[in-house]
């Protein structure tokens, strides 16, 4: 359900509307979301390493070790095949949100990076331009990851903004 009492302001990263008609991955990328589940540990994770690295910024040169650590941990933690099925077919199978969109009437920020390969940047674009009196910030070279070269860029376009809307004094880690 919605319960706009309960929030004060959004901050929307890397997000979608959900409406029909916005640009869709990459053939390359689709073809890599939708591969058979690795039959052992070993090839789980090299297919994540591989998923990691194509959603990751064109402009970041990744380390294959540090990716492959990354799809590791993630396998050791939680490694659940059916789970991530269930995510994607969640995901298509939700109705778009524009209308949910326009009726917002608190303060939102959008980011979004422009190489953002999983949803291109139009997706952004789109879920700001349905949200009145929201900010968009698009980010040069982010991606569909979060990756050290782009966190003082992610920094500086959401701290300002939460001190802005939270200029009561409460600190951020209130929050």
């Amino acid at each position: 359900g919605v319960a706009p009492s309960r929030v004060e302001s959004l901050t929307l990263i890397m997000t979608s509307s959900g409406a029909q008609g916005l640009p869709m991955p990459s053939a390359a990328l689709m073809q890599l979301l939708a591969r058979r589940g690795a039959p052992n540990r070993e090839m789980a994770i090299e297919q994540q390493a591989d998923l990691l690295a194509a959603l990751g910024s064109p402009q970041v040169k990744d380390d294959r070790q540090q990716l492959l650590h990354q799809a590791a941990v993630s396998y050791d933690r939680a490694f659940n095949p059916e789970g991530v099925k269930r995510q994607i077919m969640a995901i298509l199978a939700e109705p778009s949100r524009v209308e949910l969109l326009n009726r917002l009437r608190l303060p939102v920020l959008v980011v979004h990076g422009t190489a953002d390969p999983l949803l291109p940047v139009m997706h952004g674009v789109h879920v700001a331009a349905h949200i009145q009196g929201s900010q968009l910030r698009l980010i040069p070279g982010l991606a569909h990851r979060f990756q050290e070269a782009f966190k003082a860029p992610l920094l500086g376009a959401v701290l300002p903004y939460l001190k802005a809307q939270h200029e009561d004094g409460r600190s951020l880690a209130q929050l």
